[in-house]
């Protein structure tokens, strides 16, 4: 309950127990003044309770500190009405820093009793923190299975993949070789060679143009030989020989495209089965990095998780480990705010005990009779 103080009463009963000032006598000499009593020693223990009145402003403090001496140093059945409202203002004071103190004390009992009680509920905790710890590294340990078992299933594909790609790679560049090829066969054939058969155009020049293809053809020695005279030789003019020569040669010309016509077909084929094979490689090779990503995410899941509960296991462990040096510290702040509570009841109220103790009634000493 916090004090409410009326100042301007408080003033008057300072004024009114404010020491008298001696009037200068007709003579101009001033009375010799009297000796100043003695200071009670207990005043000091009620002014320190007054000082602890931290509720209070520093003006209400000072003002009930003045009173002390003029209130408690009569007393109380010779008090009159002002130095008993000073006295009752000071008894409240007091009492309330009492409470104050003790309201101090109950506290850190509470404080106390609330570290012995989490003994158990820290322990739990510990414990508990401890098994989800647990749990957590089996479930990593079972994430990083995951995850490498997913990155090594992705090995094969990614093997079978590259291959196809390079077998398609071969099976182009063997195509377009083979299309150069008989791009120059067929102008081989249906131009110079069709030019000498039919003997139109300059025969020199065609035999000139044709003279590559007939080296790469490999053909028979004696062919090759009798070649220049039969293919530059007037149609009408050649015999049976040299028709027969230019028929082998158009026979072998006609051969190579052929060839070289089946032969891209088969490279068109194995082109659509290589493509068709590399593009079944990639889809699955997707499909199993999804899964890959997937478990690598699921484990990064798993290491946060983990990460947290060792740090729940390190703060319950040194909350379970630091229990008894709060605790300790718990029970000397008990001690110390009930001492500190005893001393006030002790020395500061026991002062305000002494000062309000009423004035024992004088006894009359027995009269003494002359027997003489």
């Amino acid at each position: 309950q916090v004090l409410h103080l009326n100042v301007r009463r408080a003033e008057t009963s300072r004024a009114a127990m404010a020491p008298k000032i001696a009037k200068r006598p007709a003579g101009g000499k001033l009375a010799p003044e009297p000796k100043k009593a003695r200071s009670n020693p207990r005043f000091a223990g009620v002014k320190d309770a007054i000082a602890q009145a931290e509720d209070l402003s520093e003006e209400c403090r000072e003002m009930l500190t003045v009173m002390v001496q003029g209130c408690l140093g009569t007393a109380p059945d010779k008090r009159h009405d002002i130095q008993k409202h000073g006295a009752a203002m000071i008894n409240e004071v007091m009492h309330a820093v009492q409470a104050k103190l003790e309201a101090a004390v109950t506290a850190a009992q509470s404080q106390q009793a609330t570290i012995e009680g989490s003994k158990g509920i820290r322990e739990e905790r510990l414990r508990s923190a401890q098994a989800s710890q647990v749990e957590a590294d089996a479930a990593v340990h079972t994430r990083i299975q995951a995850n490498t078992a997913a990155t090594e299933a992705t090995v094969a594909p990614m093997s079978l993949l590259s291959e196809k790609k390079q077998a398609l790679k071969k099976e182009e560049q063997r195509a377009n070789k083979a299309t150069k090829e008989k791009a120059k066969y067929e102008t081989a054939l249906n131009e110079d060679f069709a030019a000498l058969k039919t003997g139109t155009g300059d025969a020199k020049k065609s035999f000139k143009a044709l003279t590559p293809i007939l080296k790469s053809l490999e053909l028979d020695t004696s062919l090759m030989k009798a070649l220049p005279g039969a293919l530059q030789q007037e149609p009408t003019a050649r015999g049976a020989f040299e028709n027969t020569v230019v028929e082998e040669l158009e026979k072998t010309l006609t051969g190579k495209v052929q060839a070289l016509t089946a032969e891209l077909e088969e490279c068109a084929a194995k082109q659509s089965s290589c493509a068709s094979e590399a593009a079944a490689a990639q889809a699955s090779l997707d499909s199993l990095r999804e899964v890959e990503a997937q478990s690598a995410a699921e484990l990064a899941k798993a290491i946060e998780i983990q990460e947290k509960l060792n740090a729940e296991v390190a703060a319950a462990s040194k909350a379970v480990a630091s229990m008894e040096s709060e605790l300790e510290q718990a029970k000397e702040e008990v001690a110390a705010k009930a001492a500190e509570l005893e001393h006030y009841k002790t020395y500061s109220m026991g002062c305000l005990a002494k000062l309000e103790e009423v004035t024992p009634p004088e006894v009359p000493l027995p009269e003494v009779t002359d027997t003489a």
